[in-house]
């Protein structure tokens, strides 16, 4: 859920390796007309369509135009348009590219701290970045990079660091791995790594939250901003993060949650009437969700969390953030 208000972003910018997962990948097509069919129109039954994007493409009208059989055509068709994000996934891709520079430059200061302590005292990581979306995270990372070389490079909320370059010899150290299930995200993170100067650094892996196809054991830190909002099991997500992480490895988190109806009763009843529109239109996003108990119930050897109010985000505002240890 990430991106620069007004950015031009190219989509077409310099190769960054990518990497696919057909297990768990997500996506769909407009699957065409199946000849056993004859002239009848009907709706697919392989549920690749779901109702959010009937919707949001003009309801059963264009859903109408759908067909599945079950014949080893359809099947295949079914296989292959899995692997390409759906229409909606490259609407929400574009929003997110669009849409996201008020609360970018809101977090700054929160993001900026973060990221300075996930790296400090380790100038080689391996780092996975889960929900990694438009990569708005990428010039955090660099800078902090950075600084931990003794460069003191600081990074504004607008910035680009080394834009077009490959990665200096103080950023070899770092290799971040982007993880997401929406592949339409993809163009938007590559160009977010070359503007971060981290192009050389930087692979991007298809896949779910709740199941990274990913080894135990095999990354220093992970970072979550803005993701266990959406996914379908945030306690199994921050298990599979907790998997992948090695001994005394650090989760950066960063999560809008739900007011409290104690101490914010006006704005955890909106969150509460806007919550379902909410989660039609920003990919299963939800406004009421109690993040905060997740991460105390999970399995972490050490827990620094801070709740806060971010300023000029409305019925966002409420957060949690810090670093957790396994």
């Amino acid at each position: 859920m990430h991106a620069h208000l007004g950015a031009k972003l190219q989509v077409h910018p310099p190769h960054l390796p990518v990497l696919s997962h057909s297990k768990i990948a997500t996506g769909s097509l407009w699957a065409p007309r199946c000849s056993h069919r004859g002239s009848r129109t009907m709706l697919c039954t392989c549920g690749a369509v779901s109702r959010r994007e009937q919707l949001l493409v003009g309801g059963a009208a264009l859903a109408g135009s759908v067909f599945g059989c079950g014949c080893p055509a359809c099947a295949e068709v079914a296989q292959a348009s899995s692997q390409q994000p759906s229409l909606y996934q490259r609407y929400f891709a574009y929003a997110m590219a669009s849409s996201m520079g008020v609360y970018e430059s809101a977090a700054h200061p929160w993001k900026a701290d973060l990221f300075s302590k996930l790296v400090q005292g380790r100038p080689t990581q391996r780092i996975l970045e889960v929900g990694v979306g438009t990569g708005p995270n990428f010039k955090y990372l660099a800078a902090a990079h950075k600084e931990q070389h003794g460069l003191g490079q600081q990074v504004s909320a607008d910035s680009e660091l080394n834009q077009g370059q490959q990665p200096s010899a103080e950023v070899q150290g770092l290799e971040v791995v982007g993880c997401d299930p929406n592949t339409a995200m993809q163009p938007y993170a590559k160009q977010a790594a070359v503007d971060a100067g981290l192009s050389g650094a930087v692979s991007l892996l298809q896949g779910s939250a709740e199941e990274l196809p990913l080894e135990s054991n095999s990354f220093d830190s992970a970072v979550i901003t803005l993701v266990l909002c959406s996914v379908q099991d945030p306690a199994r997500a921050i298990d599979e993060v907790i998997r992948v992480l090695k001994p005394q490895g650090k989760l950066l988190f960063l999560e809008h949650v739900a007011a409290s109806w104690e101490t914010q009763p006006l704005i955890r009843a909106q969150q509460a009437l806007l919550n379902p529109l909410q989660s039609a239109l920003a990919d299963n996003c939800h406004l009421t969700r109690d993040t905060r108990r997740v991460l105390d119930d999970a399995n972490f050897s050490d827990l620094m969390l801070i709740e806060d109010n971010l300023p000029g985000v409305g019925v966002f505002s409420p957060h949690i953030r810090g670093i957790a240890v396994k």
